[in-house]
């Protein structure tokens, strides 16, 4: 079975995004949660318009859990179209993967 793939086509904004969805959802986070949060932000950014990193059951949930926390905020609602698009696609894909 072929494993679905997410080129990231502008890591900066992706990593932007995190960045700010990380910022939002802090109070919500424990410090291992920050820190692992902040390692896939450094993961994305490094990707440098290639495939998605590949990410643990771990990381995946604090991710999910923190992009569902964003979601509910007023700051989602101010970010500029193409972000949404990007860390919708990219939450798309990490339920997927």
């Amino acid at each position: 079975m072929t494993q679905a793939a997410l080129t990231i086509r502008q890591p900066f904004l992706l990593a932007e995004g995190l960045g700010i969805a990380m910022e939002v959802t802090l109070s919500e986070l424990t410090a291992q949660q920050k820190k692992r949060f902040h390692s896939i932000i450094e993961q994305v950014k490094s990707s440098r318009e290639s495939r998605a990193p590949v990410f643990d059951r771990e990381s995946k949930d604090i991710l999910l859990d923190c992009l569902r926390l964003f979601r509910q905020s007023r700051t989602w609602r101010w970010l500029r179209s193409d972000m949404v698009d990007a860390l919708s696609d990219f939450e798309r894909f990490v339920r997927k993967a």
